[in-house]
C-alpha cells in the first residue's frame, strides 16, 4: 500500500512539474513571438522612413525641375508609401498569429516602394537639376 501511495505521490509530482514545464515554455514561446513581431516592425518602419526621404528628395528635386514625368512619378510613390503604411499600421494591430499573414504584405509592398524608388532615382539621374544653382 505504501509502494502504491509513493508511487501516487511521485507520479503526482512528476504531472504537475511537467505541466509548470508546459506553462513556463509556452509562456517564453509567446514572448519570443511578440519579440519577433516588435523587431520586425522596428526593422520595417526604419526602412519605410529611409524610403519615405528619398521620395521627398525625389520631389523637392523634380518641383525645382517642374519635370511633369517625375512628378507624377513622385506622386504615385507617395501613394505606393502611404499603402505601405496602412499596411504597418494593420500589422501592428493584428493580434496571435495574424501578423506573420500581414508581414508577408508588408514584405512585398515595402519590396514593391523600393524597386519603385530606385526605378525614380535612376530615370531622375539622367536629368539636369537647377537645384543649388
Amino acid at each position: 500500500m505504501k509502494k502504491y501511495f509513493l508511487l501516487s505521490l511521485l507520479m503526482g509530482s512528476l504531472v504537475c512539474g511537467l505541466a509548470y514545464a508546459q506553462d513556463v515554455t509556452n509562456q517564453k514561446i509567446q514572448k519570443d513571438e511578440a519579440q519577433l513581431k516588435a523587431d520586425y516592425q522596428k526593422k520595417a518602419d526604419h526602412d519605410l522612413k529611409r524610403l519615405g526621404k528619398r521620395i521627398k528628395h525625389l520631389k523637392h528635386r523634380t518641383d525645382v525641375q517642374v519635370n511633369a514625368d517625375l512628378k507624377d512619378a513622385t506622386l504615385k510613390l507617395e501613394a505606393q508609401k502611404a499603402d505601405v503604411d496602412k499596411k504597418l499600421a494593420d500589422l501592428g494591430n493584428s493580434t496571435g498569429d495574424a501578423w506573420n499573414d500581414l508581414r508577408k504584405g508588408v514584405d512585398k509592398a515595402l519590396k514593391d516602394l523600393k524597386v519603385s524608388v530606385d526605378e525614380a532615382s535612376q530615370q531622375f539621374e539622367g536629368k539636369p537639376t537647377t537645384a543649388g544653382k
